[in-house]
């Protein structure tokens, strides 16, 4: 800042980094927030509002981690986590329908292997969005949860073929140029 700005723009360009844990636990707090607001939400619903809301929250969810997925880079500088926080907010509110629609009794009961499989890919995303991880982590942590989010709609494809069949579709179309964007970045890496 030169001597010549006013003292009142002194706060646009401050050069002081902000304390991690207050960056975290704001992205805690409004992970939970979005649970909670998922949670009430979806308790004064029908049974079949329910549903809608939880298949819509899932594919805004698959949405965002596509742009997640696509922006990702083994450098990943700030703003390319931003699609993994939206993520990760977005996820959070799908939770809270999930444990809505469960604890109502309408669910057709919880697997293990989904709980398991699912709570870690829950984990991933959570620890895309708070922690700044980078680099090889990152890649495979989002590679598991492209894994868990292409699981999911194979599983309900069966069911739904035509919506959920759509979702297998982008998922693999998203994997295959994320492979070729990776393919070529190491490509590049090993001639230079």
């Amino acid at each position: 800042m030169s001597r010549t700005q006013p003292a009142f723009d002194a706060h646009l360009g401050s050069d002081v980094p902000e304390p991690w844990y207050r960056r975290v636990g704001v992205l805690v707090l409004a992970l939970l927030a979005a649970v909670a607001v998922g949670w009430l939400v979806a308790r004064g619903l029908t049974q079949g509002q329910q549903r809608f809301t939880l298949r819509s929250s899932a594919s805004v969810s698959a949405l965002l981690f596509a742009v997640g997925f696509l922006a990702l880079d083994r450098e990943d500088p700030p703003r390319r986590r931003l699609p993994w926080i939206a993520l990760g907010i977005s996820h959070a509110f799908h939770l809270g329908v999930i444990v809505a629609f469960e604890t109502a009794r309408w669910g057709p009961g919880v697997n293990p292997a989904t709980v398991i499989v699912g709570g870690a890919g829950y984990l991933c995303i959570a620890a895309a969005a708070i922690v700044p991880i980078r680099g090889r982590l990152l890649v495979r942590l989002s590679w598991y949860v492209w894994f868990v989010f292409l699981v999911t709609y194979l599983a309900r494809a069966l069911g739904r073929p035509l919506t959920s069949g759509i979702g297998v579709v982008v998922l693999l179309g998203v994997g295959v140029a994320r492979l070729a964007r990776d393919r070529r970045v190491m490509r590049y890496r090993r001639a230079v």
